[in-house]
């Protein structure tokens, strides 16, 4: 899937003529929803400038009565990019595509590998040297994090099979369904660690804290709401995404032809 540049929009604010109007409102459509929604207009369009014709009305006013009656096509653009796919839209669905592949079997097996070897030294270090009474708690948040690690290489290699299969609607949609699972296990483990932190910056009352645990406390804060956000509106987003490939058809993600 390769995708030229939306076209950009007119400087002049009201179009002088039916092109111009369908640059504005179409624009940012990929290339097959355009030839799908422009003949459609240009049919309206040139239906009704007939019936006014028929009613004896000069033809540049006829034109400029029905163009008026299109309404603005700001609106209208933005009317069309709620109903069809646009070309940004395309461009993030093949970003991700590419990015799902190559993270076959061997890398998220050395990946399992080295976290588990990292999060068992370090969490135990942690727990026993420095944290003994919380020992218990510390290596809970450690087993917790295995296992989130297991899970998201699990997920990486089914992406990875499937980013390699020909693009359809069906496996565009599975392949953002995976990547929003592998974003929502990695913002799950952003909130393990901080949430471990937090518990390293104890339950003092914020007066009593020394200065690194009182900045731990205030940045595992501000990183737990940060991460919040970042995960609730990632996964509206790929839900949006997902919902108006539903109604997108397969040649919505032809490339552009290179010769038009």
């Amino acid at each position: 899937m390769i995708f030229g540049r939306p076209k950009p929009p007119l400087l002049r604010q009201n179009p002088q003529n039916l092109s111009e109007w369908l640059d504005i409102a179409t624009g940012e459509l990929v290339p097959a929803a355009q030839a799908r929604v422009r003949p459609e207009i240009e049919a309206h369009f040139t239906e009704a400038v007939q019936s006014h014709l028929d009613r004896g009305l000069p033809e540049p006013a006829a034109r400029s009565a029905v163009l008026a009656d299109l309404g603005d096509a700001n609106i209208a653009a933005q009317r069309f990019r709620r109903e069809h796919l646009t070309i940004p839209e395309a461009k993030a669905m093949e970003w991700r595509i590419k990015n799902a592949r190559g993270t076959g079997l061997a890398f998220n097996m050395g990946l399992v590998c080295v976290t588990c070897a990292i999060l068992v030294s370090f969490l135990t270090i942690v727990a026993w040297a420095f944290e003994p009474a919380m020992g218990g708690s510390y290596l809970f948040f450690a087993a917790v994090l295995l296992t989130f690690v297991l899970i998201y290489a699990f997920v990486s290699i089914v992406a990875d099979v499937q980013a390699r299969r020909k693009p359809t609607l069906a496996t565009v949609r599975q392949t953002i369904l995976l990547g929003t699972i592998k974003m929502l296990i990695l913002n799950i483990l952003t909130l393990t660690v901080m949430t471990s932190i937090l518990m390293r910056s104890g339950r003092e009352p914020l007066g009593d804290l020394s200065y690194v645990d009182l900045m731990l406390k205030v940045g595992g804060g501000m990183s737990i709401v940060g991460t919040l956000i970042s995960m609730v509106t990632m996964s509206r987003v790929n839900y949006r995404l997902r919902k108006k490939l539903t109604s997108a058809r397969e040649d919505d993600l032809a490339p552009r032809d290179p010769a038009t």
